[in-house]
């Protein structure tokens, strides 16, 4: 077989198909089987809500999984991108999202008063109350003896418009997390003395003065894995010898990351669509130029291998910079062509906090990095992705591998979630549960879904095999609150519902047609039973509740029935592409307070298979 060059190994989308992203969901078929979980809220009010801080501004999270806990370290700004006085926080948690803990990983950082020039001959005077704020791309590395270290970049700007490179950082620090999730002590690794700076200005030592000779031994190690260290080159430049892949002559490459094809073939991605090829396990690279198939700005890009030798990218497949959604993902076999773009993460709240460069929606992901994790520590052949919304909360993603779409009919199980897609923020909560009110409705369990959150919704939702014609039976004890209605929904491979049931406080159901539609009573303490049958050909279905039936249009007219979804609020509309997010002012207070909590009692979701549903779309 003929040698391919590394021309033919740029990573390219070979579909047509683009997001439109005038919806949150772009109108992009969702994964099949993906768990969102919010790990902080941002809350200035209630900082004991959120991770112990008061920051507003959370963005850049990375991901790992050590001795069984699940790592992810993010920056803090008290409101702003660039903001002197930030720090980074480390928020670490168990297999199923639970036992979330939070500790300062890096303190804010005093520069000493001082003056010093850099290379560009620029000199800067600091009167020893200037504070740093970090910013980095990368957080981990795991030593081939199992050590892992944990990184941060201090830098600083003199606006906050203009980015922390090379001439204006302090420089990168390192600190060791223990098996036990202990933090060792906090060293420098890679000053940027090109800045001016020296060893006696520096708050912390260098890690060569460490007493631990593992660690030191850790360090060097990282400092000679070429690819790990071209992650640095945008805050450390790229004047080094650790950096292979340097800078355009104008401008940067910025959040590299890379996946191996084999063990020599190195795909390397950058923001702004640019990506690169080494045939030589990252010792020489090809000429980086744009993958233009790959639609993006600068909300990065992340790319793996999975667990069943597929390939992964995922993106936010928008142009636009200040509205970065949907995220989603393409997959290939080859790690070369890529297809069938799916949804992850659809729901983007309004903005809670005003701030400088707060974009909107999920952005900057990153998943487990190459070299993380071991054969006995490891969390699994899932896919898990962390990344930040509205630049103020951070998420992680759990994505069922293999990623495949439904082709037969499946179970809809309430009690085994592993193909459901679940959003859960941290005022929410999707579990089982063997008793609702009492267990006054018999017995087994259910699936309880609470929510309290003022600005999103709980969501629990199934991507099916694409229809005409579905028919459902459900069995729910809906307990809606005030502006929190339950809400079932039957919509298309694109998310456009043509189904919409309504359970609202007032205890009545509706249906949206033309407009709600009020049709009976339902119970709050006891099983309510709902079945529908959707009819892409007529545009209409049929509802029966507890045994009385009535017929209606479509909400939306759509040519197929893919998903059913189950929600604690309507889908939210804001924010549009018309809305700025510079000029957006914070969200009343409430919105740092729970809201009335509303729960939803799942006993049963039923597929029901007859000829009238069987065509197939």
């Amino acid at each position: 077989m003929t040698e391919k060059t590394s021309d033919e190994l740029f990573p390219v989308y070979t579909d047509e198909f683009q997001p439109v992203c005038d919806f949150h969901h772009g109108m992009v078929r969702p994964v099949c089987g993906v768990h969102m979980k919010q790990i902080v809220r941002a809350n200035r009010t209630h900082p004991e809500l959120a991770d112990g801080s008061n920051a507003t501004y959370r963005h850049a999270p990375d991901i790992t999984f050590f001795h069984g806990r699940f790592y992810v370290q993010y920056i803090c700004s008290p409101v702003d991108e660039h903001e002197p006085g930030g720090f980074c926080m480390l928020a670490s948690f168990a297999s199923d999202f639970s036992d979330v803990r939070y500790e300062v990983a890096f303190p804010t950082y005093r520069i000493p008063k001082c003056t010093v020039t850099d290379y560009k001959g620029m000199t800067h005077e600091f009167d020893g109350d200037s504070y740093v704020f970090p910013h980095q791309r990368m957080s981990f590395f795991r030593s081939s003896e199992g050590r892992l270290l944990l990184l941060a970049f201090y830098g600083w700007s003199p606006e906050k418009w203009m980015t922390n490179w090379d001439n204006y950082g302090i420089g990168r620090v390192v600190r060791e997390v223990y098996s036990d999730g202990s933090l060792g002590d906090i060293f420098f690794i890679f000053p940027n003395y090109q800045a001016g700076w020296t060893d006696e200005l520096l708050n912390y030592p260098l890690y060569t003065a460490s007493q631990d000779a593992g660690f030191v031994k850790a360090c060097e190690e990282l400092l000679n894995d070429r690819l790990y260290t071209q992650q640095w080159a945008e805050e450390n430049g790229d004047k080094s010898e650790l950096i292979t892949v340097k800078h355009p002559e104008k401008g940067t490459y910025q959040a590299f990351n890379w996946y191996h094809i084999d063990s020599d073939t190195v795909v390397g991605l950058w923001k702004h669509s640019f990506a690169a090829v080494s045939l030589n396990n990252g010792e020489t690279w090809s000429k980086v130029k744009k993958a233009p198939s790959l639609v993006m700005s600068g909300q990065k890009i992340w790319g793996e291998k999975t667990s069943d030798g597929r390939f992964a990218l995922v993106y936010d497949p928008t142009l636009e910079s200040q509205h970065r959604y949907p995220l989603c993902l393409i997959t290939g076999e080859d790690g070369v062509h890529f297809k069938d773009m799916r949804l992850i993460h659809d729901e983007v709240p309004e903005k809670r906090y005003a701030g400088f460069w707060k974009d909107y929606g999920p952005q900057y992901m990153r998943g487990i990095c190459e070299g993380l994790t071991t054969e006995d520590d490891d969390p699994g052949k899932d896919m898990f992705i962390t990344y930040s919304v509205n630049k103020e909360d951070i998420w992680v993603a759990k994505v069922t591998v293999p990623i495949v779409d439904e082709t037969e009919h499946v179970s809809l199980d309430v009690n085994d979630l592993s193909r459901w897609n679940i959003y859960e923020p941290s005022w929410s909560s999707v579990k089982p549960c063997r008793e609702a009110n009492g267990d006054r409705t018999g017995n087994g369990e259910c699936l309880e879904i609470t929510d309290a959150e003022p600005v999103t919704r709980a969501v629990v939702r199934r991507a099916l095999k694409q229809e005409k014609k579905k028919a459902f039976e459900i069995e729910l004890i809906p307990q809606p609150a005030e502006n929190k209605p339950i809400v079932i929904q039957l919509t298309d491979a694109k998310n456009i519902p043509a189904v919409r049931v309504i359970f609202k406080n007032d205890g009545f159901i509706y249906v949206r047609t033309t407009t709600d539609v009020r049709l009976c009573e339902y119970d709050r303490e006891n099983r309510n039973n709902v079945k529908l049958e959707a009819d892409c050909e007529t545009f209409s279905f049929k509802i029966t509740i507890n045994g009385e039936e009535w017929e209606h249009r479509f909400y939306s007219a759509v040519n197929d029935i893919t998903v059913i979804e189950l929600a604690t609020a309507l889908p939210g509309t804001s924010p549009t592409l018309t809305d700025d997010p510079e000029t957006k002012p914070d969200l009343p207070e409430e919105t740092e307070e729970k809201a009335g909590e509303c729960r939803l009692y799942l006993y049963k979701v039923e597929e029901i298979q007859n000829e009238k549903n069987r065509k197939r779309t």
